[in-house]
């Protein structure tokens, strides 16, 4: 009996040992039962990692539902489109122990901004914890100087239409938005009008390109 116990105690440390650093499974879900409206539901096999990741991904979902709401009651725009949708970038590439997820929403009003209003939310998550990656950790990959640098050799090669915004560049602070991809390779992403003109939508570059 004693013997059983052990070796069933070593059989749950082993799947503990083999699940840290593996990859997640991502169930797609609807919000409110709006089809438009998609977004990730991560499974880590610990649960209390899995609350940490979903409950930010839960935030922004909700964040984005209420503002369109406000945008209808208070402030009178009539939107009509409205939808959600995200891609899994990076699930545990290469051992990393990270994922990475881009959570895009958009909604567009007749009667209100004339371009439709785009995030792209950029999420990294360390799968062990659920901790969510932020600039601090962004700034012990790469220095402020080596993405302004990144950033100036593109505006050099560019079309005059294609260049980033005036006084754009040197960067003053880190970007919000950055992930890594299946190759883990990162990346930096900016909104719409960050630092370029609006027309020309999210800008995201390879840092190790």
């Amino acid at each position: 009996m004693r013997q059983v116990f052990f070796a069933t105690i070593f059989a749950l440390v082993l799947t503990v040992q083999n699940f840290c650093g593996a990859a997640a499974t991502i169930d797609e879900a609807i919000f409110n039962g709006d089809d438009n409206l998609k977004y990730p539901i991560v499974h880590t096999g610990d649960t209390s990692v899995d609350a940490k990741i979903n409950r930010v991904i839960d935030g922004i979902m909700n964040n984005f539902v209420m503002g369109v709401r406000t945008d209808r009651r208070e402030r009178g725009i009539d939107i009509n489109v409205m939808n959600t949708n995200y891609a899994v970038m990076c699930n545990d590439a290469g051992g990393s122990d990270i994922l990475s997820i881009l959570l895009t929403d958009y909604k567009y009003g007749r009667n209100g901004p004339a371009h439709p209003l785009t995030k792209t939310h950029t999420l990294n998550f360390k799968l062990s914890t659920g901790e969510l990656l932020d600039t601090n950790y962004l700034a012990q990959k790469i220095s402020l100087e080596d993405i302004s640098r990144k950033l100036e050799a593109y505006n050099a090669a560019s079309e005059t239409a294609w260049k980033l915004s005036d006084g754009a560049l040197p960067l003053k602070r880190y970007p919000e938005g950055f992930y890594f991809d299946e190759n883990m390779h990162l990346h930096v992403l900016f909104q719409r009008g960050e630092i370029a003109h609006f027309g020309r939508g999210v800008l995201d570059f390879d840092m190790d390109d």
